[in-house]
């Protein structure tokens, strides 16, 4: 059942949370999901190339360790901006045109002659990264109803893991045979389908209306509600109040995330991204320097090791897929943020200790329950604030991250260096209680209801 036009925001968002998942939404996922399974193998290129680089530009350790971060400081930035644009330009417009720079930009870091090259174009690189983390999500949580829309934000995760693993066997195989360059362009042809393909996909309705332009976006809705009632899936009829609400919201502030409705939500939030990305990023970059400190085997050990342990992610992003839709939002982090706090608590009294196949298992279940939660927390950032503000929210939520994605595996390190590897387990348990502790303050200020969204 088709219904007339909505000419307001509310309307057309009323319209869209009845409407049930369709081969649309999985065709828009598998688009823009290219980007993200590019964007993978871009985030890791830099790790691959490392040795050589090491070798080819004489690099003392720091150099190398800016090397990796220089893409990380590149995405805190980019998030923000990227974020803050994309409510007044669009998010697929802002996800092409990321997109379309991380490809360019990654030729130009193939094309590096120095170091300092490489890291010029590496940083802007990483701008371009988190302005396509950021849109990505927005994006397919905006053509989404609530009921699967966690699914298909997890599907991008999903995605994500899969070119996790992609990009550690290519590089392992283009790498030696044709040099540290070849990983970057092979990155740049990889997203081709999403341009040649993506040309297709619509904006997103929720922001064309925000926008005012209610036209097109009943052109967007109609579309997926003519593919529904063709599947003969039914449409109930939506709430006629939301259709009469009056029409645009203004247009989003920074200073907005700090307004009574916003403020404790988004300190939150922001709380949660830096205890997330600390122990994540610290974890994917000392985890190997653990297994070798504490058990003095090899160098081969201790990447096997770490191998079987960084396959964790894609169970992770599968085992969300299936749960998040199932809880409430804030149940969803609580569980990822306990389970995390309990296995961090057993690897910092165990690791050292125990066997080594325990300790691996245990540093896999950390992984696993740290990515639960990650892919979580991008879920909650974009769900949390309404259209208006969602890229400004989500993407101020990412710049946080990327804070911790720097000064977490230095503190890491230093912790480290003065109380071994005991101490900088601890610290990261440490970091995950106060994570636990923001989760909670946010059960307590939110009604425990099974999520809508904002609107």
């Amino acid at each position: 059942m088709l219904t007339r036009p909505s000419d307001s925001l509310a309307g057309i968002e009323s319209r869209l949370e009845r409407i049930p998942l369709v081969s649309w939404h999985w065709y828009a996922l598998g688009i823009v999901g290219i980007a993200q399974g590019v964007e993978a193998i871009d985030s890791l290129a830099a790790s691959f190339a490392l040795p050589v680089l090491i070798k080819l530009w004489t690099l003392t350790p720091a150099k190398a360790g800016m090397l990796v971060s220089s893409m990380y400081a590149g995405q805190m930035i980019g998030a923000a901006a990227f974020g803050w644009l994309s409510d007044r330009l669009g998010r697929l417009r802002l996800l092409r045109w990321s997109t379309a720079a991380l490809v360019v930009l990654g030729l130009l870091v193939a094309s590096a002659w120095s170091y300092a090259s490489f890291l010029s174009f590496r940083f802007l690189q990483g701008i371009a990264f988190g302005g396509e983390l950021v849109l990505a999500a927005a994006y397919i949580a905006e053509l989404s109803a609530a009921s699967f829309r966690g699914r298909l934000v997890f599907g991008l995760n999903v995605v994500f893991s899969v070119g996790v693993i992609v990009a550690s066997v290519t590089a392992a195989f283009v790498v030696p045979s044709f040099g540290w360059r070849w990983v970057f362009v092979i990155a740049a042809v990889a997203s081709l389908p999403f341009f040649v393909f993506g040309r297709r996909l619509p904006e997103s309705p929720r922001w064309l209306a925000f926008r005012g332009r209610f036209g097109e976006a009943n052109g967007v809705v109609e579309s997926i509600e003519a593919q529904a009632t063709r599947g003969g899936k039914p449409l109930p009829i939506p709430d006629e109040a939301a259709l009469d609400v009056a029409l645009v919201e203004p247009s989003s502030r920074w200073r907005d995330l700090f307004h009574a409705e916003f403020r404790t939500r988004t300190l939150l939030l922001w709380v949660m991204a830096l205890c997330v990305g600390s122990i994540g990023i610290s974890l994917i970059s000392w985890l190997p320097t653990f297994f070798q400190l504490a058990y003095h085997v090899s160098l081969k050990s201790t990447l096997s090791m770490s191998a079987v342990t960084f396959s964790a992610p894609l169970l992770g992003s599968l085992l969300g897929s299936l749960l998040v839709d199932r809880l409430h939002r804030n149940h969803s982090l609580l569980l990822g943020f306990a389970g995390l706090c309990v296995a961090l608590f057993a690897m910092w009294r165990l690791t050292g200790v125990a066997p080594i196949p325990v300790a691996v298992a245990l540093s896999f279940v950390t992984i696993l329950f740290q990515v639960f939660l990650l892919f979580t927390l991008y879920l909650v950032m974009v769900e949390y604030y309404p259209t208006r503000l969602r890229g400004v929210g989500s993407g101020a939520a990412r710049t946080w991250m990327g804070v911790s994605a720097i000064i977490g595996p230095t503190a890491a390190g230093i912790v480290t260096s003065r109380w071994g590897v005991t101490g900088a387990l601890g610290g990261l348990l440490a970091i995950g209680l106060v994570g636990l502790l923001a989760v909670l303050g946010l059960l307590a200020t939110r009604p425990q209801r099974r999520f809508r969204p904002v609107s």
